[in-house]
């Protein structure tokens, strides 16, 4: 077995992410480091220094791998036994990352100009929109969403769960909003042909 890991691979990423939900803050600046290495120490016994966490997290750059002993105490301060016990669980328990999508959906380069479209989002969200073509909608109706009536955008795709991203959201007064995202956290609720 390897006794490094090197530092780009994603699955570093999501046990970033799973210490940083379980500490509750987002590592950005020395004092950060300090404070979550105590946390980690003090809650498993462990031997981590701020340096090393500093360079697990991208903050001193020149390091190109991390030792498997540290990400062990790290899988262990998330609840693990080991890193391989946390590769096990979680490739288990996240959903695959490539593929087409299985869910509801409509693809715009199936749909004719004027065809029109219900997208809802929580916790209330509900708008309508008219295919203009060539991946151009207009905002035709709007319940509680923070665009509005007369505001345009292009995408490729409404996916039921899934987030919708849209593209160069235009307002009447010509102000524009490069990416914009609907349903960030829990996707559509709803994608419908009318």
């Amino acid at each position: 077995m390897k006794s490094s890991v090197e530092s780009h691979r994603p699955e570093l990423e999501l046990l970033k992410r799973r210490v940083e939900e379980r500490e509750g803050i987002k590592p950005a600046a020395p004092s950060d480091f300090i404070t979550l290495t105590t946390h980690i120490n003090s809650a498993i016994d462990g031997q981590l220094n701020e340096y090393t966490l500093m360079r697990l997290w991208g903050y001193l750059k020149k390091y190109k791998s991390i030792r498997h002993s540290t990400l062990d105490l790290l899988a262990n301060y998330v609840g693990y036994s080991c890193w391989n016990e946390f590769l096990k669980a979680e490739k288990v328990a996240i959903r695959e990352e490539s593929g087409l999508p299985i869910k509801p959906s409509i693809i715009v380069q199936n749909l004719k100009e004027g065809d029109r479209v219900r997208i809802a989002w929580l916790p209330d969200r509900v708008t309508t929109l008219v295919y203009m073509g060539d991946f151009k909608f207009i905002i035709e109706s709007n319940e509680n969403a923070s665009w509005n009536n007369g505001d345009t955008f292009f995408c490729r795709a409404f996916t039921v769960g899934e987030p919708l991203y849209v593209d160069s959201l235009t307002h009447p007064d010509g102000t524009e909003d490069a990416r914009y995202c609907v349903g960030m956290h829990s996707g559509l609720t709803v994608a419908e042909l009318l």
